[in-house]
C-alpha cells in the first residue's frame, strides 16, 4: 500500500514538472511578440533562462519517472551536427568572439527547446492547445495591425509588438497555413467559418507589412495548397477555399486602402 501511494505520488510531481513545461512553450509563443520580437538583450535573455528552466524541469521528471525517454526524428542527427559545428566555428574560427558566443548560446537553446517540444507535445489535445494559442496571439497581433492602418495611426505596418516588418510577415507567413490546415480538419461549421476569417485577417495584416517576400511566398502558398487539393479527388471542391481567401484578401486591401502597397 506504501509502494503505490509513493508511486502515484512520483506520478503526480512528474506530470506536474510535464505540465509547467507546456506552460512554458505556450508562455515562450506569446512573449516573442509581446518583448517586439525577442530582438532585445533582455528579451533574448529571458527566452534563454526560460528554456534551461524547462531543460531542468525535463531533467528533475526523467528523474522522478527513473526512465530516461527520448523521441527520435529524423531532424535530430542534422540539428546535433549543427550545433557541434556551431561550437567549433565559433571557439575555433570565429573573428568576432563576443557576437559568435551570443548567437551560440541562442542556438543551442533553441535546439533544446526543438527537442523538448517533441518530446512533451504528444497527445492530439496538447497540440491542439498548442496550435490554438500560436494562432490567437496571431490573430491578436494581426486586427491590431489593421485597426491601426484602418485609423491611419500605422504605416508599413511596424506594429505594436513586434518592431520589425520582416519579423511579422514572416510570422505570418509561417501560421497562416496553419490557420487554413486546421480550417480543413475541424468538422464544426462555425470553428471553420472562424479560422477562415481568422486566416483572411492575418493575411490582410501581412499584406499591409509591405514585405514583398513575404506576400510573394504566401501567393505562392495559396497556389501550392490548390494544387495539392486539386489532384486529390476527393479533396478537389476544396481547392476553391485558398482562392476564397485570396479574393477575400484583395477585397480587404481595397476596403483599407492600397495605395501604400503600391508605393
Amino acid at each position: 500500500m506504501q509502494h503505490s501511494n509513493n508511486e502515484d505520488t512520483r506520478t503526480i510531481m512528474a506530470n506536474i514538472c510535464s505540465r509547467f513545461i507546456e506552460i512554458g512553450i505556450a508562455f515562450l509563443v506569446i512573449s516573442t511578440l509581446v518583448y517586439y520580437g525577442s530582438t532585445h538583450l533582455e528579451a533574448i535573455t529571458m527566452i534563454e533562462l526560460t528554456i534551461v528552466l524547462m531543460i531542468l524541469l525535463w531533467g528533475i521528471e526523467m528523474a522522478i519517472r527513473g526512465d530516461f525517454v527520448f523521441r527520435r526524428t529524423p531532424l535530430d542527427i542534422i540539428i546535433l551536427l549543427f550545433c557541434a559545428y556551431s561550437v567549433v566555428s565559433a571557439i575555433l574560427f570565429s573573428k568576432y568572439a563576443h557576437a559568435s558566443r551570443e548567437a551560440l548560446s541562442l542556438l543551442l537553446c533553441f535546439s533544446a527547446l526543438y527537442f523538448i517540444v517533441v518530446n512533451h507535445i504528444r497527445s492530439r489535445k496538447q497540440l491542439l492547445r498548442l496550435l490554438v494559442i500560436i494562432l490567437l496571439v496571431g490573430f491578436v497581433q494581426a486586427f491590431s495591425h489593421l485597426m491601426q492602418n484602418a485609423t491611419g495611426l500605422l504605416h508599413a505596418s511596424t506594429g505594436d509588438m513586434l518592431n520589425v516588418g520582416n519579423h511579422f510577415a514572416g510570422y505570418m507567413v509561417i501560421i497562416i497555413p496553419l490557420a487554413v490546415a486546421m480550417s480543413f480538419v475541424v468538422r464544426d461549421i462555425g470553428k471553420r467559418v472562424l479560422l477562415m476569417f481568422a486566416s483572411v485577417v492575418m493575411a490582410a495584416a501581412m499584406t499591409f507589412s509591405l514585405v514583398t517576400g513575404a506576400i510573394l511566398a504566401f501567393l505562392l502558398s495559396l497556389v501550392f495548397i490548390a494544387l495539392l487539393f486539386a489532384g486529390a479527388e476527393s479533396l478537389r471542391k476544396r481547392a476553391l477555399v485558398p482562392g476564397v481567401i485570396a479574393l477575400c484578401l484583395i477585397f480587404m486591401v481595397l476596403w483599407f486602402g492600397h495605395d501604400s502597397i503600391f508605393d
